[in-house]
């Protein structure tokens, strides 16, 4: 039988937190009723706990984190030693309702003030809607989210919220028959050095992300495979949006630079683009320029950093959507009874 994430025939939930109870908790994909594998106080312990090999199990390991933990999970998370393939996978999520929003106070995040926030070793890990907010640190080296693993299989980093002011957010020094999936996250900084720094690697989608406040935006060497980076928004950088070595397929990017690899859209007031162009939320406004411009990736994923479907493909990582409050207001603005 196939390993189906989210069924609880096959999968194993751990809450990662303070609270004993958190295992009776419903599961994001099932509902009220899911009853965890089990529970553990943080992921170092979970990672210590596990066989660590889930190909001889066939099980997907499914990791939710929720966020009672007071001020982030601080222990620098370094996740290896695992036996698994593309079918066999470590998601590491936060669990339904425990999504970060826009900052390090709302929703689950991990969180250090050493080199790393989170890294992952092992290949076939996927980090879906948590927070990375590092705290006070020195290093010049820090890099909050580093995937460094070799060999064949996958990363997916999806619907993620990056705050940093560090070296790099995102640095990937990969090898060997590897890819990385980096969509829908926000990222921003206070002029942190990159938001992205790619090092070696094999196969790279850097798909609908949106990026604030850095000196370079996406950075990237290229040694071969097949790399893309297209849909992205990069703006209030002070270097270069996207510096990229030949070879990168490029489409539907927004910046502020007119000649940026597979530009579509300049951006000439970021005022009139987003909700909070100089803060942490990073969402559209109605009348923002790019909506539709995005191409279309549907053949990847099609879900935005809400988890809203996509139909228009607007660029960055939040598609635009009509709230019911948007659809209320503009009813009571013609008269029209709701």
């Amino acid at each position: 039988m196939a390993v189906v994430p989210g069924d609880p025939a096959n999968s194993v939930y751990v809450s990662i937190g303070l609270d004993a109870n958190a295992g009776s908790r419903p599961g994001p994909v099932d509902g009220p009723g899911v009853t965890y594998d089990a529970n553990y106080e943080s992921l170092g312990a979970w990672q210590t706990a596990r066989l660590r090999d889930l190909v001889a199990v066939d099980q997907t390991e499914v990791v939710e984190c929720y966020n009672d933990w007071p001020g982030g999970l601080v222990n620098t998370t370094i996740v290896t030693g695992w036996t698994n393939d593309p079918t066999h996978r470590i998601i590491i999520r936060s669990a339904y309702q425990n999504e970060p929003t826009n900052v390090a106070t709302d929703g689950f995040y991990f969180t250090s003030n050493n080199s790393r926030c989170f890294q992952a070793v092992t290949r076939n890990v996927d980090l879906i809607r948590v927070g990375l907010f590092p705290s006070a640190g020195t290093s010049a080296a820090y890099r909050v989210l580093e995937l460094s693993a070799g060999g064949a299989g996958t990363n997916i980093v999806d619907q993620c919220i990056i705050g940093s002011d560090k070296n790099a957010s995102v640095e990937l020094i990969l090898s060997g028959q590897h890819e990385v999936d980096i969509r829908n996250c926000f990222i921003y900084g206070n002029n942190a050095s990159k938001a992205m720094d790619i090092g070696v690697y094999s196969f790279v989608f850097i798909h609908a992300n949106t990026i604030r406040g850095v000196v370079d935006g996406i950075v990237g060497t290229r040694t071969g495979g097949t790399s893309e980076v297209r849909n992205n928004v990069v703006f209030a950088y002070t270097g270069t949006p996207l510096d990229l070595a030949a070879g990168y397929a490029v489409g539907g990017n927004v910046t502020e630079d007119a000649s940026a690899p597979g530009q579509v859209y300049q951006i000439t007031d970021p005022t009139s683009e987003f909700v909070d162009s100089s803060g942490a939320n990073l969402h559209i406004v109605e009348g923002c320029g790019f909506r539709g411009l995005g191409e279309d990736l549907s053949s990847r994923f099609t879900n935005d950093i809400d988890g809203d479907t996509r139909s228009a493909w607007d660029c960055g990582a939040d598609e635009y959507a009509v709230t019911a409050a948007d659809e209320y207001n503009a009813m009571q603005m013609l008269g029209i009874p709701f």
